[in-house]
């Protein structure tokens, strides 16, 4: 288990979802494919929500590609948070959503193809973010007026990110050097 106090979840909110970010505000109806026990979905269907006064579509149903395509035509979603394994089963949309802004990747790393089949099939921006339930929010991420194609984004303002070389050996087949993230 992971704790987080009650005094952060302002600042999980201002660093992503706050003015400047993905400004979610009273007119938003958030869809998203994590449980509240990670603490993507904990910010995605609460404390988002919570801060900005925002709608939440909260399901009983497993989610998959099939199910958030319903709940966000079904709910007139604006903000579809996803993985990016889920976002890439997502059908191609009869008609565009006319209220759906973005798209809001995170949990695992957003392979270029997934983003631009989804950007060119619903025609809106896919945001990449990284983040993890022990830092308790994103703090990378990309948003309105600030987004860097096939990257996590910039630091969100409160948290600093170093890459730090990796004590694992050069992997040949991948062809890249390996680091660390440390936050």
């Amino acid at each position: 288990a992971v704790a987080h106090r009650s005094s952060d979840l302002v600042h999980y909110f201002a660093a992503v979802g706050g003015p400047g970010r993905l400004a979610i505000g009273l007119n938003d109806v958030i869809v998203s494919v994590s449980q509240f026990y990670f603490a993507y979905g904990f910010n995605n269907q609460f404390v988002y929500p919570l801060f900005a006064g925002a709608h939440v579509v909260v399901r009983p149903q497993r989610r998959n590609p099939e199910e958030l395509h319903h709940a966000v035509y079904a709910h007139q979603a604006t903000l579809l948070f996803g993985v990016p394994s889920a976002l890439a089963g997502l059908p191609r949309p009869a008609l565009r959503s006319a209220t759906l802004r973005a798209i809001v990747s995170a949990g695992e790393p957003l392979p270029s193809v997934v983003e631009d089949r989804i950007r060119d099939n619903w025609g809106i921006p896919v945001f990449e973010q990284i983040g993890s339930t022990e830092v308790g929010n994103a703090f990378c991420a990309n948003g309105f007026g600030y987004s860097v194609p096939r990257s996590a984004g910039l630091v969100c303002d409160g948290y600093q990110v170093q890459v730090r070389p990796s004590k694992m050996p050069h992997v040949a087949a991948m062809d890249k050097k390996i680091g660390r993230a440390h936050v």
